[in-house]
């Protein structure tokens, strides 16, 4: 990655996709299954619409070949040098940050930042357009306000209908929920990595504190997947067996992540086991893991 350092300013979201261009330009679709990240998160990775956490960006160096280090120098390079370039703004002017919804209060913000994901798929009305009659309303508004006072319930009533269509939150962190597709994957961290059978394969336990979360994933190295499944399972030390256990199995993906367990038990100890598939052979990546 070191042809990419001496460039200015630096743009870490251009260097991703050049590395997916340089890796035959895979679909989005095929690098979720390959990571274990959502399409959106990819999507939002490689139009640089916001920062990646580490676990992100520890994920893609896997599948490029390059170091984390390197790419999360680049990362807050790129973050230290748009605040520098960026002048204060008033409250009333401060638009929101990437993935941070707009209040209702505020129109023009919420219409020209968040966008319903029909109208972005195309299956809808698109931004500008919406934007358009919003601020059309408001300009008809101000006329009319000193006679009518209705502009300010029209404006809101006209943006409040947008804003709430327009949101993708994250779901609530629960035992059960995909932690690709909830907050807690901001701060996975790797609390136990493994490697088995020579390193063909790697077992994880991966850990959000911010969301009391635990969950696993394994990731196969053998070339393997086509033909092939990769699973992983897990649970509570104590209750092998019970209603909290978590599996989930792909075929012809090259890795695999759980849903989640939450738990805010001081002591509680979550367990994992991988299995693969090869050659039509099924085999158990043991001994389990916890922590």
């Amino acid at each position: 990655m070191s042809e990419h350092n001496d460039r200015e300013p630096a743009d870490l979201a251009r260097v991703l996709r050049e590395m997916r261009l340089q890796s035959g330009n895979p679909t989005l679709d095929s690098m979720a299954k390959r990571t274990g990240l959502s399409r959106t998160l990819l999507s939002d990775t490689f139009n640089g619409k916001q920062p990646p956490s580490d676990n992100t960006l520890y994920r893609l160096a896997q599948v490029f070949e390059t170091e984390l280090s390197e790419l999360q120098a680049l990362r807050d390079r790129t973050r230290t040098e748009n605040v520098d370039r960026t002048e204060p703004k008033s409250p009333e002017e401060s638009e929101p940050g990437a993935g941070q919804a707009a209040a209702p209060h505020a129109p023009s913000t919420v219409t020209l930042e968040a966008t319903s994901p029909s109208a972005a798929s195309g299956g809808g009305r698109s931004k500008w357009h919406a934007t358009s009659v919003t601020l059309g309303s408001l300009v008809l508004c101000s006329v009319l306000a000193g006679i009518l006072g209705i502009c300010g319930a029209v404006a809101t009533t006209m943006v409040v209908q947008r804003w709430a269509g327009s949101a993708d939150p994250a779901e609530e962190p629960a035992t059960g929920v995909d932690p690709m597709e909830s907050a807690c994957r901001d701060d996975a961290v790797n609390a136990v990595v493994e490697k088995r059978m020579d390193g063909r394969f790697v077992v994880e336990m991966i850990y959000s504190s911010s969301c009391s979360a635990v969950w696993g994933k394994v990731t196969r190295y053998d070339a393997g997947a086509g033909g092939n499944f990769v699973q992983m399972r897990i649970f509570r030390a104590e209750d092998p067996q019970g209603a909290d256990v978590q599996e989930r199995r792909w075929d012809n993906a090259q890795s695999v992540h759980t849903p989640m367990i939450v738990t805010t038990e001081a002591n509680a100890e979550i367990c994992g086991i991988a299995a693969v598939q090869v050659d039509g052979d099924t085999l158990e990546l043991g001994p389990q893991v916890c922590i």
